[in-house]
């Protein structure tokens, strides 16, 4: 299934009233500036916030690189073929004394059948001097990708991404999946 997604429409403006402290919850909110319930793929916690979705679009860099809101295609389901990058957005990171974000991620891919795929440990994606608005949403530096082959194991798939804010000491469990089958599902077109 792939869909056409607004980061507008999935709710990554990150609204906060007042200051920002360490204590304090500013989490996701709407374009309205109303709070989104957490999900297994979109979690806050201690004002940081964290995200993960999965594109199907080529062009998914040049989409990202725009000044105005990027729209991608999602997918939760590929065939032979096809690919998805797993992009992890974050927002509100903490600096430290020297105005430095130190962001970490931990991924795994687990296959149908229970077993590992790809794992990824203490991947530094995403550290330097904080430039802008804490609150604008930022895209990690190490991403993962699939594109379906013959071999792959078919079935549900489940992505795990521990997004870690090393200077507020905050992990955020995020969780997604995909459904791989081999052969496109009969009678169904493929829409991008």
């Amino acid at each position: 299934m792939h869909r056409t997604s607004t980061f507008a429409a999935l709710c990554l403006t990150v609204i906060a009233s007042g200051g920002v402290y360490a204590g304090e919850e500013v989490g996701w909110r709407d374009a309205q500036g109303n709070p989104v319930p957490q999900s297994d793929s979109m979690k806050s916690s201690k004002g940081f916030g964290g995200q993960v979705i999965l594109v199907s679009d080529p062009d998914w860099e040049a989409k990202w690189a725009r000044p105005e809101t990027p729209h991608f295609t999602t997918t939760e389901s590929l065939t032979i073929g096809e690919s998805f990058v797993a992009l992890v957005l974050f927002t509100n990171p903490a600096t430290d004394a020297r105005g430095n974000i130190h962001i970490v991620c931990d991924y795994r891919v687990v296959r149908p059948d229970g077993s590992l795929s790809q794992e990824v440990k203490a991947a530094t994606c995403g550290e330097g001097p904080l430039e802008g608005d804490p609150h604008n949403v930022r895209l990690v530096s190490h991403l993962i990708g699939f594109t379906g082959e013959a071999t792959d194991v078919e079935g549900e798939w489940v992505i795990t991404v521990r997004l870690t804010d090393a200077v507020r000491k905050t992990s955020l469990d995020l969780k997604t999946g995909f459904e791989y089958h081999v052969k496109p599902a009969t009678g169904k077109a493929a829409t991008n």
